[in-house]
């Protein structure tokens, strides 16, 4: 919840997600986590503080002192370590012998311009309030409905504020676009959507090993036989024998393509509409890729009937029948085992 309350979108979804659990659907919170888990570990500063000091004389140019040791080399890719560093050197006229000094602020009148998310979990509106006692010309502004990043999620314009400096004349109001919270409701559970991506996007691609050799063998399937049926055709051989066979499972690698690129659809709107959906499932409007699933599965039990008969017969298509009904199997077993259904 920490974390989803940096973001818009991941306020917007909060409310369904704790809707979930309530249902007893935790693996929505495992898989959330599995998938966003190197933002879940730059939390956990204290650690990272320990293992950075290692008990060393701290580095004033560092925020996280000492050299570093391998355990803290695993961990330095999850940090957004030297910002304080860069601050320093970047305005040296508000350096002390070490770091910014909040009196040396206090003296200027440098204008400033603050601003907060009403719903940010780490820097909440209060915090502005009270940084703001440091500046004596400046403006603090609260925008409604925000996380972490309320100049994103406002579209926020401070070209004007550049131009004229004054954050008293400066009206931000009118250089803004606060769009109101879209609470996320029309979702579909689809587990293995959510597993599926959360394992994607925790770096383990071997789930994807089944489903990727399946969609190779469809793909020649569907370019197979049209082919075969169109060289047939121009060399004047008879290309009835088998056909009605032939077709079946020209269509099993056309509808297991047709799924793959229903759910691809899916997935990009849910990445259009909220990212986060998709630790739950998919839009509910996509429901209809079930029926199409139903359909495939149809067409691969008539195939595999009729393999038998095509097996038997002189059309010199067994290996690519075979080849591109295991393609659809496999796909449609990948579909079922992983709740994707």
């Amino acid at each position: 919840l920490f974390i989803l309350l940096y973001d818009k979108k991941g306020i917007e979804i909060i409310p369904l997600l704790i809707r979930q659990m309530a249902e007893g659907n935790n693996w929505i919170a495992q898989n959330m986590a599995l998938s966003i888990g190197n933002t879940f570990g730059s939390g956990d500063y204290d650690i990272y503080f320990i293992i950075f000091n290692n008990d060393g004389e701290p580095d004033p140019f560092s925020i996280f002192p000492g050299p570093k040791d391998i355990l803290a080399d695993l961990f330095f890719g999850y940090l957004d370590s030297g910002s304080e560093a860069k601050l320093n050197l970047l305005w040296p006229e508000l350096r002390g012998p070490k770091q910014s000094s909040p009196e040396v602020w206090e003296i200027l009148d440098t204008p400033v311009l603050l601003i907060s998310g009403e719903l940010d979990p780490i820097t909440p509106p209060s915090h502005g309030h009270e940084f703001s006692k440091y500046f004596t010309n400046y403006a603090h502004y609260v925008i409604p409905g925000s996380g972490h990043y309320p100049h994103a999620d406002a579209q926020i314009n401070f070209t004007p504020f550049l131009d004229d400096p004054d954050p008293v004349r400066f009206d931000i109001h009118s250089h803004m676009e606060v769009k109101p919270l879209e609470f996320v409701t029309a979702v579909s559970l689809n587990r293995g959507i959510s597993t599926t991506l959360a394992h994607i996007g925790a770096g383990r691609y071997q789930r994807l090993i089944l489903p990727g050799i399946a969609i190779l063998l469809c793909l020649f399937g569907l370019i197979y036989f049209p082919l075969q049926f169109l060289v047939r055709k121009i060399r004047s051989k008879s290309h009835e024998g088998q056909f009605k066979q032939k077709l079946t499972v020209w269509l099993v690698s056309f509808f297991t393509l047709l799924v793959v690129v229903l759910y691809a659809l899916a997935i990009m709107d849910a990445l259009a509409t909220n990212p986060f959906m998709l630790a739950i499932g998919l839009p509910a409007k996509w429901i209809f890729i079930k029926a199409v699933i139903v359909v495939l599965a149809i067409l691969l039990v008539v195939g595999l009937v009729n393999m038998k008969s095509i097996w038997k017969s002189k059309a010199g298509v067994k290996i690519p029948s075979m080849l591109s009904l295991l393609g659809g199997l496999g796909f449609t077993l990948f579909v079922f085992l992983s709740g994707m259904f």
